[in-house]
């Protein structure tokens, strides 16, 4: 433990250790203290998936000449099938942005509209400050938890097709494992509507699918589609709701009317 009460600049050191010959290893070591502390602003801990906020940032002196940074964002993923989500990203299209502190202040500026946007995957980001003119190299300033959450169906269709019908789902899993799906048909009957369910274990489907390298471009999206055989009349059939299970529940979507 290095203990006492610092002041901004660089210390130099040796380290020696010695063993039970008398033998020894020697290295010189640096420390650099910075007075200006930096801090992530606006941004939560923790932020659901396919969120995007606005960012800002501020240091605890202000200089007296402007000065630039860069802010760059790492990613890990904690997922059933990991992956480093290339959607966390700012909304420059890019895990690195561009600042400026001007003289006397304490605020930074980014390029209008600057957010970042945590991607559909559970883990957790990192954000590290790099300001040359001061000395901060890569210093943390924020974590954000993306949560693992039930599947998200963004969208639901509903299609006749000749013999059948046809469901497609969109939507995104951020533990990256769907287990499985319920179909709740909504049908005509002479006494009125009377709701059928046919669930199905999807788990391969969805592993092979979030195994593959295919997938590494989306994140936890995905898009789902089921063919159904109808003995009798399909136009009998008005609706379907769709539910979809992985380790943290259940997520459903609103009624998709069938076309």
């Amino acid at each position: 433990m290095i203990s006492g009460t610092p002041t901004a600049g660089a210390a130099n050191f040796t380290v020696q250790v010695r063993d039970s010959a008398s033998r020894t290893a020697t290295k010189a070591f640096a420390i650099t203290v910075i007075s200006t502390t930096v801090t992530l602003t606006n941004v939560p801990d923790t932020m659901p998936p396919a969120q995007q906020v606005a960012i800002g940032l501020t240091v605890s002196s202000a200089p007296s000449n402007p000065i630039s940074g860069t802010l760059n964002l790492s990613f890990t993923s904690n997922s059933v099938v990991p992956l480093d989500d290339p959607t966390v990203m700012f909304s420059n299209s890019s895990k690195t942005v561009n600042f400026t502190i001007p003289a006397n202040s304490t605020v930074a500026t980014f390029p209008a509209g600057t957010m970042l946007l945590t991607g559909t995957v559970s883990g957790t980001v990192v954000v590290k400050a790099t300001i040359p003119q001061n000395g901060t190299t890569d210093v943390p300033v924020k974590q954000v938890i993306v949560p693992k959450t039930v599947p998200m169906l963004t969208n639901v269709s509903a299609a006749r097709i000749s013999g059948g019908l046809r469901v497609q789902v969109t939507g995104y899993s951020p533990e990256r494992q769907v287990i499985n799906v319920d179909f709740g048909f909504d049908v005509k009957t002479s006494s009125g509507t009377q709701r059928v369910t046919l669930s199905r274990g999807v788990q391969p489907d969805f592993d092979g699918w979030y195994k593959s390298s295919a997938s590494s471009a989306f994140g936890s999206s995905f898009v789902f589609e089921q063919l159904f055989n109808v003995q009798g009349d399909n136009s009998m059939i008005n609706s379907v709701t769709v539910s979809l299970t992985n380790g943290q529940g259940s997520g459903t979507a609103n009624p998709a009317q069938f076309r």
